[in-house]
């Protein structure tokens, strides 16, 4: 049983859990009698357990469990590559999934007569010895286990707490009820001071030139409320340094874009205000940084 469980001193299993697992995990086992009952099971749990304890829980119904062990949440090595096949009699433990199924294999060649699996508990059958290998290599392990997905649980999400665990058909189960999520928005109730509508304006003026080819940039126009914007004027000096205007865009978009999740925490309670910063992070965030 310390291949399913572990010591903890702060969990505690059902009493019914316990016991199906013992139940199903020996089942298949012929080296071992098939005599002891539930109650002879769980009297018995601190001769592999010491520090567990079988107790009665006040509860409506009263509780069954098994205080000072949980489940096992980490795999050994040498229960990973065991071998389960003659109905788990085989104590074999190998290394690896390569020499585990050069194992199996052998079980099964020198058997030609069996159509069945014999891997645990598994009942599955076949029609030609052939195919057995084919099956039996489901059985095998991979090298390292999966990774559990980071949105997973570590524990089974039951639908009532007292919901019988693990249970004889799962998937008839109901689902666990929805997550209750809470979304929280915050929203400015006072106005900024001048300085911070000064510095807005800065900012603005600044991401215009730097983003000035750019057409989602903003424009000096009534449709920006008057905001004051960078106006191109018409130049007839055939010799401007484009160049350096197009490094000196490089630079800002950089600047731009190092700064943009700070920009993402500024909240303003003027509407318009607020939609000029929206406008800096949907055209900044859309630029990767240029090498200066």
């Amino acid at each position: 049983m310390r291949a399913l469980f572990s010591a903890s001193d702060a969990e505690e299993v059902t009493q019914v859990e316990f016991w199906n697992l013992y139940r199903d995990t020996f089942i298949h086992r012929q080296d071992i009698p098939q005599s002891l009952t539930a109650a002879e099971v769980i009297k018995n749990i601190t001769h592999i357990f010491p520090t567990a304890q079988a107790m009665v829980l006040p509860a409506q119904p009263p509780r069954f469990v098994i205080k000072g062990i949980t489940r096992r949440m980490i795999e050994v090595k040498e229960e990973r590559f065991k071998c389960h096949w003659e109905r788990e009699v085989c104590p074999t433990v190998c290394n690896s999934p390569e020499e585990l199924w050069t194992h199996v294999l052998e079980h099964i060649n020198s058997s030609p007569e069996v159509l069945s699996c014999e891997w645990g508990p598994c009942q599955f059958s076949l029609a030609e010895h052939s195919a057995l290998s084919r099956h039996v290599s489901t059985h095998i392990p991979p090298a390292q286990p999966p990774v559990r997905h980071p949105s997973q649980l570590e524990k089974v999400t039951l639908p009532i707490t007292p919901w019988p665990h693990p249970s004889a058909n799962p998937t008839s189960r109901p689902p666990p009820p929805p997550p209750n999520p809470q979304v929280v928005y915050p929203y400015p109730s006072t106005d900024p001071p001048s300085t911070s509508l000064t510095a807005l304006l800065i900012i603005r003026v600044l991401f215009r030139a730097s983003f000035a080819a750019t057409e989602a940039a903003p424009r000096a126009d009534e449709d920006h409320f008057g905001f004051p914007g960078i106006v191109e004027e018409d130049s007839d000096d055939e010799n401007q340094d484009k160049e350096e205007d197009l490094r000196g865009q490089r630079r800002g978009r950089k600047a731009f874009t190092g700064v943009r999740r700070l920009l993402e925490y500024v909240r303003v309670r003027d509407v318009a205000l607020m939609g000029w910063i929206g406008e800096i992070l949907d055209v900044s965030m859309e630029e990767k940084p240029a090498n200066v």
